[in-house]
């Protein structure tokens, strides 16, 4: 079983901004936001996405950053692959993207848009199609606001119980970045 020393995990909706902030803290962009997480040496840490954290099981790992997708992990009511995460981790962080459901929607428009231009460039590989109507779907979620309330809503539920672990929210459209705590049971 793959033993973590420290674990954090950057969360959010699709379109919230999680690959840019880790791309972001990985070159030492948000030093006020990495001293808040205690990631001193943001180079040393192993980055991986949900998926991939559940299809290794390599070494023991001392330092780990996951890109978690609201969207894509949770499924049937739950949030896929969190359990394990934690029980490996000695120390685990959450630091939840705090995004409006018209952000979300504006940069889920870019990147549908994005995809589009790259189909009628003629890459017309299956990952492109894959990839459209995955962003046609969650056009259908962020279009209602109650939608994007509600996932959020059972992030935090699952997450309120969670004392042991450090919660910070984050607006990643403000500036500086600064984490605040998580207000629990709200």
């Amino acid at each position: 079983m793959r033993r973590i020393d420290e674990l954090i995990l950057v969360v959010g909706p699709s379109s919230a901004g999680k690959s840019f902030l880790i791309s972001r803290i990985r070159e030492r962009e948000e030093p006020v936001l990495q001293a808040q997480l205690g990631m001193i040496m943001p180079e040393a840490w192993a980055y991986l996405t949900a998926d991939q954290f559940a299809r290794t099981d390599n070494a023991d790992t001392v330092r780990v950053l996951v890109h978690y997708d609201l969207c894509q992990q949770y499924r049937n009511g739950i949030f896929n692959h969190l359990p394990a995460m934690l029980y490996r981790a000695e120390k685990t962080t959450l630091l939840t993207l705090s995004v409006t459901s018209e952000t979300l929607r504006e940069r889920n428009r870019v990147r549908l848009n994005a995809v589009i231009r790259r189909m009628l460039g003629g890459s017309l590989w299956a990952y492109e199609w894959k990839t459209l109507r995955y962003m046609l779907h969650l056009s259908r979620i962020y279009k209602r606001d109650e939608a994007v309330k509600a996932l959020y809503g059972k992030w935090f539920a699952f997450a309120d119980p969670l004392h042991e672990v450090a919660h910070w929210t984050l607006d990643p459209t403000s500036t500086p970045l600064v984490a605040t705590p998580a207000v629990r049971g709200s």
